[in-house]
């Protein structure tokens, strides 16, 4: 059924809608507030189809159905602790008010106050999302005042509302910088990787690579403690300063080294640090951040290493500093998008 275009009689008939009126369980109430929240119009014919169902169901006007009242105190519960955005208008309801010798007219208006703040409590937990093409950069400011900037082919997912009573999370793809902002012990933040890793600290500025086979997390102040899965079983790593911990999914081991920090995050300021590394590596970034296909016809040629500072971005200059350092022959075609590197 198409929900939009349902009428009061349409929902009334519908099985799991009123499998959610008879018998409210979580997964009906985020579903089924959720959808309100995004279709604000419908609340009058739920409400009716609501009514409709209890009449059916050979029950006595005015009778709520068991579990709505928790959803009502939950969200209530919810709404009074939050600490940030706009306050909300308290609604107290007594929970005596749902008895069977309330009137009708009574109980269409409670339910439509409930369904009224879960539309705006839900709506303020309305997931954001942020994206970047290749070769792009982007700054997010998170609603808690942490700043995020987001590498190429990238992407972060995150709650347009935290609460001050529940964690901060975001969720991951590609790379980017965190610079946290320290918001209190009971306040934890979290970045979520597509592999299942999980980087959580307190306040701190932090580099964070999700590609492939695993993740990589470098702390450049602060402190992190790193989990993630090895053969089961959840592995926790506390990490220092200029410590670098790569998470390699399949083969279900980590690396763990002393870096120099400026070399991880210097991208998020528009230049490019090598620093004995492989052209191998190099070809990687090409692919991973800017969307090449690169090719080094030579095995040996891709193991060749080289140190070098550049001041901008670009695949340009790049790919001439490689063939200045190298020696190599370079062949890009753009409209391709591919990148050919072989011997002179």
């Amino acid at each position: 059924m198409n929900y939009q275009l349902a009428s009061a009689v349409d929902f009334a008939a519908d099985e799991y809608f009123i499998q959610w009126v008879k018998a409210p369980d979580a997964a009906g109430d985020t579903f089924w507030l959720g959808w309100l929240a995004q279709n604000p119009s419908k609340r009058e014919e739920v409400e009716q189809a609501r009514k409709l169902v209890v009449l059916l169901s050979g029950h006595q006007p005015g009778y709520q159905p068991a579990g709505v009242d928790e959803v009502w105190q939950r969200l209530q519960r919810a709404m009074q602790e939050e600490q940030d955005g706009e306050p909300m208008e308290e609604v107290v309801v007594p929970i005596s008010w749902w008895s069977g010798n309330l009137s009708r007219s009574i109980a269409a208006a409670v339910a439509l106050l409930l369904v009224g703040a879960a539309t705006v409590f839900l709506m303020r937990q309305a997931p954001v999302s942020y994206t970047t093409g290749y070769g792009e950069k982007l700054s997010v400011l998170l609603p808690d005042s942490s700043r995020v900037v987001l590498n190429g082919n990238s992407s972060i997912t995150y709650s347009n509302h935290w609460p001050g009573f529940s964690a901060r999370r975001v969720y991951l793809r590609g790379e980017a910088f965190f610079d946290v902002a320290h918001k209190g012990a009971d306040q934890k933040f979290v970045v979520h990787t597509a592999d299942e890793a999980a980087v959580e600290v307190l306040g701190t500025e932090f580099n964070v690579k999700s590609r492939n086979n695993g993740s990589k997390v470098m702390l450049a102040s602060g402190k992190v403690q790193l989990s993630f899965q090895q053969k089961g079983q959840e592995q926790l790593v506390v990490m220092q300063p200029g410590e670098l911990v790569e998470v390699l999914k399949t083969e279900g081991m980590i690396t763990r080294e002393r870096v120099s920090p400026e070399l991880y995050i210097a991208w998020k300021d528009d230049k490019v640090i090598f620093d004995n590394t492989s052209l191998q590596e190099i070809a990687n970034m090409l692919e991973q951040v800017y969307g090449y296909q690169v090719v080094i016809e030579d095995a040996e040629l891709a193991r060749q290493k080289l140190t070098a500072s550049l001041n901008e971005q670009g695949v340009d200059k790049i790919l001439a500093t490689v063939s200045a350092t190298l020696g190599a022959r370079i062949t890009k075609q753009e409209e391709l998008k591919t990148i050919l590197i072989s011997n002179i």
